[in-house]
């Protein structure tokens, strides 16, 4: 069973998603065979990881707490 992490941030706070999509982006471009996935799902949008790049995820969070989004933050595992 794969253990999956994802955050799911309000999509209405523009800057939340757009400074979300940037630390993405660059893990994408640092670890490039891993699935990151950003998907929009009613009024949040998600981010899907596997596990082992849970650290980096929590990293994402972090970053975002610290720059006055951490309201906007819901996290929770999904296992699929």
């Amino acid at each position: 069973m794969d253990a999956r992490i994802l955050y799911r941030l309000q999509v209405g706070a523009f800057s939340v998603r757009e400074y979300a999509m940037e630390r993405l982006e660059k893990l994408k471009s640092l670890f490039p065979e891993d699935p990151f996935q950003m998907v929009v799902e009613g009024p949040y949008f998600k981010i899907v990881a596997d596990s082992p790049q849970e650290i980096l995820l929590n990293d994402l969070k972090r970053r975002l707490a610290s720059r006055g989004f951490g309201s906007y933050i819901r996290s929770r595992f999904a296992q699929e």
